[in-house]
């Protein structure tokens, strides 16, 4: 089996609505950190015991704040928040009863063993990569050009097997790239690739091209046999082998139960030396004092990456479970084409400016028309059961709500001014956060919420099988994932170079469809 990259675009209001819901801090899954440093800086001297504000400091902060209420003022357009709900959405919407819905909400316990991993993924993040020439060892990255053909496959699938072949390494970081949070450099990696993959044209077996991929020895991104056969290259040698993949291995699906024959040429290889956890590495790397400090901040900031993760999936069980409770009858078809061009527009970006069909985009992430049917109907109704809720309990928001709500949220996103944070982020998909979190709020005060601590006996040995029959599929799919993900602890890495454990990276999203 395989993971798909079924990542959309209509999740991101998910993920802005948390801030929206509980103030808490927020990265987004791509660049916000990197945007940050100096904004994280900031923030860390809270968690280190800073002194608190002087009359002065008092009288300059709200000098600068009516400064940038002036500018939020003077740079963004007049809102009217109403205007973004689905007008008439009682045609199309039978509302249920929403008081008392039930779900579970996982809650998760920060251990020494994570804490422990979240140190060493900082000194990974602060290591050196330097070029060598000496042949290659395990740990050191290898840059290759990579064909692969699956034996007795079809020639069609070829490219596709090796263009997805290069997304799932390119989840995997240099060090360089490991300066960013892991989920931006999977996000930047992939389009790198995808870009370059999708301007291939042929597809044949025959094919001379060779896609531009690295792998770090030992991760075993496509499994022990294949990494053996890195060890040993130098820079300009060519290497022909083969691998046969099983079931188990999670690799392309179009190469389980088939042998593939790998070429690779190797364009560079480096080695990464990783400072030793010491009284340098505090000072050098942290904005803390002592070893004690900082591994308190990291708890500390586990603790809350991990309360933000439960609430996130209790809010998406919540709207699954009113979702449930609702009767829909159609949908305008203007409101249809927002979501789809909102889903379709994130696997734009992949492509470049090539001209590539949006078919194409969509085959290269193994997504098919059906996926993004399913996802933009689901987006569509939920669309639709906000609009008729608010319409039916008489909830409203003013312009001065949607203006706080950029102004309390646009440095937690990585964004230097309110102004900048609608910009990049549209507005539509803003108004519809604030709305989503204004009925999460209401929903979830208002459920009936099992609080189950996460453990690994919860799940059967197929993550998409919950062992459990309260839950829907759908949920426990998503909760199958979300598990796989902090079983992993991806998605936790941290600055390089000076750094604060707040800046620990947005986990809302591991919850996503597989």
């Amino acid at each position: 089996m395989k993971k798909k990259y079924l990542i959309s675009a209509l999740g991101l209001a998910a993920a802005l609505m948390l801030s929206g819901c509980g103030g808490d801090k927020k990265e987004t899954e791509t660049s916000a950190q990197e945007k940050q440093t100096a904004a994280g800086t900031e923030a860390s001297s809270d968690i280190s015991g800073s002194t608190g504000e002087t009359a002065d400091d008092t009288d300059t902060a709200d000098i600068v704040s009516e400064e940038t209420e002036t500018e939020t003022e003077a740079t963004i357009a007049p809102i009217t928040p109403s205007d973004y709900l689905v007008k008439d959405a009682s045609k199309y919407v039978t509302l249920g009863n929403y008081d008392g819905l039930e779900i579970v909400q996982y809650t998760y316990d920060v251990t020494d063993d994570m804490v422990q991993q979240q140190i060493d993924m900082d000194l990974q993040s602060a290591g050196t990569e330097e070029d060598i020439d000496t042949p290659s060892a395990s740990g050191d990255i290898i840059y290759v050009s990579l064909k692969a053909v699956a034996e007795n496959a079809d020639s069609e699938n070829t490219s596709e097997a090796t263009t997805e072949a290069a997304l799932e390494s390119s989840s995997e970081t240099t060090t360089e790239a490991a300066s960013k949070s892991s989920s931006e450099v999977s996000t930047e990696a992939a389009s790198e690739n995808t870009s370059d993959l999708l301007s291939a044209d042929d597809t044949s077996d025959e094919s001379d091209d060779a896609e531009n991929t690295y792998f770090t020895i030992g991760n075993e991104e496509y499994g022990a046999d294949f990494d053996k056969e890195l060890i040993g290259l130098s820079t300009g040698d060519t290497k022909q082998f083969s691998v046969t993949f099983s079931d188990d291995d999670w690799v392309n699906e179009d190469w389980i139960g088939h042998t593939v024959d790998f070429t690779v040429t190797v364009n560079g290889v480096t080695r990464v030396t990783v400072p030793e956890y010491n009284d340098d590495f505090i000072t050098n790397y942290t904005d803390y004092s002592s070893k004690e400090e900082y591994e308190a901040a990291v708890r500390k900031n586990l603790e809350d990456q991990y309360t933000d993760i439960s609430y996130s999936d209790a809010i998406e069980s919540l709207f699954q479970a009113a979702l449930d409770a609702t009767t829909f009858n159609g949908y305008p078809q203007d409101l249809y084409n927002t979501c789809k061009e909102e889903s379709i527009s994130f696997y734009r970006m992949f492509a470049g400016d090539d001209g590539t069909s949006d078919a194409d985009i969509l085959a290269a992430f193994g997504i098919s028309e059906e996926d993004i049917d399913s996802e933009v109907l689901t987006a569509v109704n939920q669309r639709l059961l906000i609009s008729a809720y608010c319409e039916a309990n008489n909830i409203t928001l003013t312009e001065e709500d949607y203006l706080n709500y950029l102004e309390n949220n646009a440095a937690d996103y990585g964004e230097e001014s309110a102004a900048s944070f609608e910009e990049d982020y549209g507005r539509d998909s803003l108004v519809w956060s604030l709305y989503q979190s204004k009925v999460a709020d209401l929903l979830y005060n208002s459920a009936k919420i099992t609080k189950t601590s996460y453990s690994d006996d919860l799940f059967s040995d197929d993550l998409s099988d919950l062992q459990f029959g309260t839950e829907s599929d759908t949920e426990a799919a998503s909760d199958a994932e979300t598990s796989e993900t902090l079983a992993e602890g991806d998605d936790l890495s941290m600055e390089l170079e000076t750094f604060s454990s707040e800046d620990v990276v947005d986990l809302s999203e591991s919850s996503a469809t597989e």
